[in-house]
């Protein structure tokens, strides 16, 4: 009989054991990294694929210009790739600068599903924050959101984590107008405390989100890596959000590093 109870309780331990394992594993494979990329460094650099995959990459966010081969991306069959593009002056009444990014992705996109969806970083209120017009702005990416449901097209958004110190109802319909948000969270001492309305509100929404470190060690942010991981991984634990990741800004600075 006590055999047959030390069978029982060792069978037990093991089952738990593997439940423990598989669940880990399938956390681990949720979870990826965002890059950033402005150039073409990424398509001429002879180690992308092996940076990328050290890093746990799956998601590039790239600005393409129009003539680009996209044959290149041939190589990287496992990585989704994102149009990343925005100018200073695209919120216009009639958003014309932006429609015409949109169109341009749908077009791409026509006989194959290449890029995964579009990322706005639009920042004009960077050399005019305190008379900038922020509901202009808002009302701007509603419309934009409209028009890239419309297409197919998948839109992320660009935003400096102060948004809600300015209106945070239009931070709740900024996020709500997107299919996610990419925060500018550059204050390395808080970066944990900057996003929580940004957090609430994509969880309410259901919307992904990532928060970006930058990769230029010479500058006042993390000194490496390592220390960018470990920031992360608190707010991780903390926000527990299976839609929040994290993205490295940008691509030549980690080939550099």
């Amino acid at each position: 009989m006590k055999k047959y109870i030390c069978i029982v309780i060792i069978l037990f331990i093991i089952v738990c054991s593997m439940i423990c394992l598989s669940g880990k594993d399938m956390e681990e494979e949720k979870r990826y990294s965002v890059m950033y990329s402005w150039n073409n460094d990424i398509f001429e650099q002879s180690n992308s694929l092996e940076l990328l995959e050290d890093n746990n990459i799956k998601v590039v966010y790239q600005f393409f210009n129009k003539d680009f081969d996209y044959n290149l991306l041939d190589k990287f069959k496992d990585i989704d790739f994102y149009y990343l593009c925005g100018e200073r002056d695209w919120i216009d009444d009639d958003i014309s600068f932006i429609k015409k990014e949109i169109d341009y992705v749908s077009e791409v996109n026509k006989e194959e599903n290449i890029l995964k969806g579009i990322v706005f970083d639009i920042e004009p209120y960077v050399d005019n924050k305190d008379n900038f017009d922020f509901k202009k702005y808002v009302r701007a990416f509603q419309e934009a959101y409209k028009y890239a449901k419309s297409n197919g097209v998948k839109m992320i958004i660009c935003i400096p984590t102060w948004f809600n110190t300015i209106d945070e109802e239009l931070l709740e319909k900024l996020i709500f107008n997107s299919d996610g948000v990419s925060l500018m969270n550059y204050d390395t001492k808080y970066t944990l405390e900057n996003i929580k309305e940004e957090v609430e509100y994509a969880k309410k929404y259901n919307k992904e989100i990532n928060t970006i470190y930058e990769l230029d060690f010479s500058k006042d942010y993390f000194k490496s890596m390592d220390e960018i991981k470990e920031d992360f991984s608190k707010i991780e634990k903390y926000y527990r959000y299976d839609k929040l990741t994290i993205s490295y800004h940008y691509f030549t600075n980690l080939v550099e590093k």
